[in-house]
């Protein structure tokens, strides 16, 4: 978990930027391969395979983790109740950042929230510093991306969200 922040949508740390001094954690996972690519290439719009040695890890949750649904696929309309709507996957880093910062604030047990990608709209989740106790010792696969058997499936899903491939 992270704990240096805040810099993405939906870190709880304090403000101003820097390590929180209560120790808040986040750590943002994807559903699919095509939508964990999406968030991690958005700046350029290219999957490269090799700068930075990128892998792809897949894990299974050690317990059922409990999230706040704000995805807009949500049975649910807990940001419309609470004074927001469902922008909130989408909103400007600030706001969402608020949010999660109150959110931590009134369920100090809450495991994160589930919210939709900005680039893929698939379902995403940020995990809290509860949900570390359900993080496995091991993960259930995780290769580099220029591992040769990725190969079909990086391509599949740049095509797909008109990235590139280096």
């Amino acid at each position: 978990m992270c704990t240096y922040g805040p810099l993405l949508r939906f870190d709880p740390h304090a403000l101003p930027l820097g390590y929180d001094p209560i120790g808040r954690g986040v750590w943002y996972g994807a559903s699919t391969p095509e939508v964990a690519l999406a968030d991690a290439f958005q700046v350029d719009r290219t999957i490269d395979r090799e700068c930075n040695r990128p892998y792809l890890t897949g894990l299974s949750f050690n317990r059922p983790i409990t999230v706040l649904d704000v995805a807009t696929d949500s049975d649910g309309a807990w940001a419309t109740r609470t004074g927001g709507n469902f922008a909130l996957s989408t909103g400007q880093h600030a706001v969402t950042q608020q949010w999660a910062r109150h959110v931590v604030e009134a369920f100090p047990n809450l495991d994160g929230l589930r919210y939709n990608s900005r680039f893929a709209g698939g379902p995403c989740v940020a995990l809290f510093t509860p949900a570390g106790a359900a993080m496995p010792i091991r993960p259930v696969l995780s290769l580099p991306l220029s591992h040769p058997d990725l190969s079909g499936r990086i391509t599949g899903a740049a095509k797909k969200l008109g990235y590139l491939v280096v």
